[in-house]
């Protein structure tokens, strides 16, 4: 008997060989911020090539994973080119095939219709701590912490009066100590290249914790960890997410809350609740090491197994997010090189809501924690700062700067203007070769300087390549 179990395709579960080729949607570009729920087809097609005396095989077996089925995705049609045995497990479900007498080439075709929306559930604001018996509390090879870890989880959920602020505060923290990186690993993996990329390997929580790097898989088991340590149960989900215009591997996090069930959060993107429908999940298991494919064959002869896995995903309609919440803008001058912005949020929901925000100023501006997660209560009204710092700006000038908030299903806009000064006499113009001294009497020129040209931040995924 020759048998292969193993790996997984970062990003995906997968056999140690299997190949994912990704298509574009055709013909359609989805707004991500507004994609509230989508229909769409998953065709996937195995192709198994048995290197050897295939005809010495009595059975080849293949197991593997088709589109989940839970409260935020349902399966309305499946087909397969082969029969088939379907077994779910908490909502993923497993396929598993036999062919008995396979020929060299094989190949299995499946076809599944799936309707994903995340803007149907009302979540319940549950106290924490809280106890709940449902396991996934347990360390695993890829969410070990530390001392340092657990002690940076405390501080950030201290004085956290709910279950989802403290689920909310350390998305947010996540998402803004890792910089995401599909460069090389700073860490060595076992088994893999000297300077592989991020994505293609998967760091323990410990290290990226260190190094402060790497891509979803990275940022997902990196909260799971953190939210463990805090007795909040966590695992990771994996599938496909889009940029827009294509589709490709991804994995998020859901963490349990007692009256709420498995709460999606997407820390690469700080998304939590409400995800944009564009998480197609595929499996979730307590760290991604444990999700895989695996074929296996049964014979008289030694032989090798090449698995190749290609997946499509065709959108037939997306849909908008209902309103979440609404807001406005005040802005007010606090220095020379300073302007505050009160940003009002309300909810316009009778549950309470994860909002992310992204705060978007033109490039050479900065703001201080511009990307953020907070929870609104039923219509809750809360007013966010942000501190706006301006560059040195050019004398005898009016300059015009929008601003802008990201958050799910919506954008709040503004702008606010800066007059600067008339520029004074201070030399005379024989002191400056070639040059004739300013008339302090001389008018202001007028000049709106709009730099909203290039926002550096797109969405709420900021500047993130999604893929």
């Amino acid at each position: 008997m020759q048998g292969i179990v193993g790996g997984f395709v970062k990003g995906l579960f997968a056999a140690l060989s299997l190949l994912i080729l990704l298509s574009a949607v055709a013909a359609q570009e989805i707004d991500l911020v507004r994609a509230g729920s989508l229909d769409a087809d998953v065709l996937v097609t195995w192709s198994v090539n048995i290197t050897g005396n295939a005809k010495s095989v009595d059975t080849l077996k293949l197991v593997g994973t088709l589109v989940s089925n839970d409260s935020r995705q349902q399966i309305t049609e499946f087909t397969s080119s082969a029969p088939y045995k379907l077994e779910q497990q908490d909502g993923d479900m497993i396929l598993t095939y036999q062919l008995d007498k396979p020929k060299q080439d094989n190949e299995i075709r499946t076809q599944t219709s799936v309707r994903v929306d995340y803007d149907t559930a009302e979540l319940v604001d549950a106290q924490y701590p809280f106890t709940a018996n449902i396991g996934y509390l347990e360390e695993t090879n890829l969410t070990k912490t530390t001392p340092e870890m657990r002690q940076k989880a405390k501080e950030i959920v201290a004085g956290a009066n709910s279950s989802l602020e403290a689920i909310a505060r350390m998305t947010e923290w996540v998402h803004n100590y890792v910089n995401y990186s599909l460069g090389p690993s700073k860490v060595a993996v076992p088994g893999a290249a000297r300077g592989v990329g991020y994505g293609d390997v998967t760091l323990p929580a410990a290290d990226v914790f260190r190094v402060r790097e790497g891509a979803c898989d990275e940022y997902s088991h990196l909260l799971i960890a953190m939210l463990k340590s805090q007795g909040i149960p966590s695992r990771v989900a994996t599938g496909f997410v889009s940029s827009g215009n294509a589709w490709g591997p991804h994995a998020w996090v859901e963490a349990y809350v007692p009256g709420d069930g498995w709460i999606a959060i997407d820390p690469t993107f700080n998304e939590a609740g409400l995800l944009d429908a564009t998480h197609i999940k595929m499996a979730s298991a307590p760290d991604q090491s444990m999700i895989s494919e695996r074929a296996t064959v049964f014979g008289k002869e030694d032989v090798e197994l090449l698995i190749d896995r290609n997946v499509e995903v065709r959108v037939s309609s997306v849909h908008g997010f209902g309103e979440i919440v609404s807001g406005k803008i005040n802005t007010t001058e606090m220095g020379e090189r300073e302007e505050e912005v009160a940003v009002n949020i309300v909810n316009e929901r009778d549950s309470p809501v994860f909002v992310p925000l992204t705060f978007v100023v033109p490039e050479g501006l900065s703001a201080d924690r511009a990307s953020r997660m907070i929870v609104l209560g039923a219509r809750e009204n809360r007013t966010e700062m942000f501190e706006v710092h301006l560059p040195q700006l050019e004398q005898s000038m009016i300059y015009t700067f929008p601003v802008s908030v990201r958050t799910t299903g919506t954008s709040i806009d503004a702008e606010f203007t800066r007059t600067t000064a008339v520029a004074q006499q201070t030399q005379n113009a024989s002191e400056v070769p070639g040059k004739q001294a300013r008339q302090t009497e001389q008018p202001t020129c007028v000049l709106s300087v709009l730099l909203a040209l290039m926002l550096v931040v797109s969405a709420v995924l900021e500047s993130k390549d999604r893929l």
